[in-house]
């Protein structure tokens, strides 16, 4: 992928640390980033610095994890 394309980036664990840095980073790319995490206050601050989406989300929930990519691609 070239510096100037974009694209749909989940980021689970994204409410601190290293997975907040992460959705940052994507963000800063270009990308459209998902910022997931069972922390929905933290994750939703998170995503809200950069203009990113929230998603309150358990990732050891497989049919939860399931729904949510299935909207997302439905989304975009």
């Amino acid at each position: 992928m070239s510096q100037t394309e974009s694209s749909v980036t989940i980021v689970t664990g994204a409410a601190s640390g290293i997975g907040a840095a992460t959705a940052r980073r994507f963000a800063e790319r270009g990308d459209v980033v998902i910022c997931a995490d069972r922390d929905f206050p933290g994750v939703d601050q998170i995503s809200a610095e950069f203009g990113g989406r929230a998603l309150e989300l358990d990732v050891s929930d497989s049919a939860a994890c399931d729904r949510a990519v299935t909207e997302i691609i439905d989304l975009f």
